[in-house]
């Protein structure tokens, strides 16, 4: 069974957007599973964690994230788009150096990726209650 679907999660710090992208699934609807079940993104020192849905963390390195910063231009704006972030290099030891990105983390939105980074559609109707949410043939693949 192929393991091309990629979970994405947005989260939102202040002027800051992080994706964090887990890959390793069987299936769409286990990779949008483990999106929607995803409790937080928490910084701790110099490390990123996941907290999943089961409360296990897991440790996240700096090819699992995309970081965004908000333009200067779009403070006003009452409606932001994706336009009014800019992609930035920053890799997650120095998040606790960078104002915005040295506090907590609310959710934004998850999505599933196929092999060439395109989103796809998915039912989340079926996700009902966490109850035994990863079988270990679910589980993703996480590399550090």
């Amino acid at each position: 069974m192929s393991e091309n679907f990629r979970s994405i999660t947005t989260w939102l710090a202040e002027d800051w957007e992080v994706s964090v992208i887990i890959d390793g699934f069987a299936s769409v609807q286990a990779a949008a599973k483990f999106g929607y079940f995803v409790r937080s993104l928490v910084r701790e020192g110099e490390n990123l964690f996941l907290i999943d849905g089961d409360g296990e963390r897991i440790q996240l390195n700096d090819s699992q994230i995309c970081v965004y910063e908000r333009k200067p231009e779009s403070y006003r704006k009452t409606m932001i788009s994706d336009e009014d972030f800019v992609e930035r290099n920053v890799p997650i030891f120095l998040f606790s150096e960078i104002e915005g990105l040295n506090g907590t983390f609310g959710s934004l939105s998850y999505g599933v990726l196929d092999e060439d980074s395109k989103p796809v559609k998915f039912d989340s109707k079926s996700f009902s209650k966490p109850a035994s949410l990863f079988p270990s043939s679910a589980r993703p693949r996480i590399t550090n």
